[in-house]
């Protein structure tokens, strides 16, 4: 589904939006931008998702930085998996700073990453450990719904 102009990626990015702001059961916030929304989970161990439309790609963000799409389906896809049990960040720290963050998903056996960043400079020296969060908000079934909701043409 390649984007013909800037208004139709605005507009599955505002579909997207009210897709997830139908869903009863969902506990996250919205807030709108020009061209995008936020969503931020009410729970302590989740991590904030971002979806825009920039020019002509979707930007889709999360803690380990940002991932680039031309096509709908997948930013949006890529934007709603992140809020539910498939797909976590891990974050490492060397003391309290996070020196590496990885966007996985679970395969059906593993975790499997797709995304990282890291720190250059890494304070070795500080004890190591490691720390899973995950955005619990939606069932693989309401972000199917949603997914088919906001590419619904």
């Amino acid at each position: 589904m390649c984007l013909a102009s800037s208004s139709n990626g605005a507009r599955f990015v505002k579909r997207l939006a009210c897709a997830l702001a139908t869903l009863e059961s969902v506990s996250v916030r919205t807030y709108w931008g020009d061209d995008g929304f936020w969503v931020c989970p009410k729970t302590p161990g989740g991590f904030d998702v971002s979806v825009e439309f920039e020019g002509n790609r979707f930007v889709v963000a999360t803690d380990t930085g940002s991932e680039y799409f031309g096509d709908a389906e997948p930013a949006i896809k890529h934007c709603v998996y992140s809020l539910t049990e498939v797909m976590r960040l891990q974050r490492t720290f060397r003391g309290n700073q996070v020196v590496r963050s990885e966007l996985q998903t679970w395969n059906g056996t593993n975790w499997v990453s797709s995304v990282f960043t890291g720190r250059v400079f890494i304070p070795f020296w500080r004890r190591k450990h490691v720390e899973n969060v995950q955005n619990n908000v939606l069932t693989v079934s309401q972000a199917e719904a949603a997914v088919a909701d906001a590419l619904q043409v």
